[in-house]
């Protein structure tokens, strides 16, 4: 399915510069109450996804010696502690950080760029309104993130002043 994507996008605007991984399940559950078809999929959906589609484009970007790759991964996923319900995620998203790193180390004499936005408590309706209060005051900004906040970081690692973070 990657690769079919790739190539329509590319047949149709003739090169891909572009690449943003932000899609991915998001299932609350104990590790060990947790059906092995979740556990994949939350592995599949945030972690594979981003490997596969960065595998299809990065040929291509290579080729123009260019191109931007960001990921969204989570807070904390640099570093490595236990999560009561949300572990299965969490270790995908871990394993996402390291690819962006991994790639980006691999990729940068092509003129690529890969960096990740790690946002944390999002207000995006996946969490109830009284647990996101409860958390408000462990956030030093004292409110929640938003899309547009992550739209904004996003932007600027794809923005031409960001050419030397990777």
């Amino acid at each position: 399915q990657v690769e079919k994507l790739v190539s329509r996008v590319f047949a149709h605007f003739g090169s891909i510069d572009i690449l943003i991984n932000n899609v991915g399940d998001f299932i609350k559950s104990p590790l060990l109450e947790m059906d092995i078809k979740d556990w994949h999929n939350m592995l599949d959906s945030n972690l594979h996804s981003a490997f596969y589609c960065s595998k299809a484009v990065i040929p291509l970007m290579q080729k123009g010696k260019f191109g931007r790759i960001v990921n969204v991964a989570l807070a904390n996923a640099n570093r490595v502690h236990a999560y009561k319900t949300v572990a299965a995620y969490a270790i995908a998203k871990t394993g996402v950080l390291s690819l962006t790193k991994s790639l980006a180390v691999e990729v940068a004499p092509f003129g690529i760029t890969v960096n990740a936005v790690s946002p944390g408590l999002m207000d995006n309706g996946s969490v109830l309104q009284n647990k996101i209060n409860v958390m408000i005051p462990q956030i030093p900004l004292g409110r929640a993130g938003t899309g547009n906040d992550i739209a904004g970081a996003i932007g600027y690692l794809l923005s031409d002043e960001a050419a030397f973070v990777t």
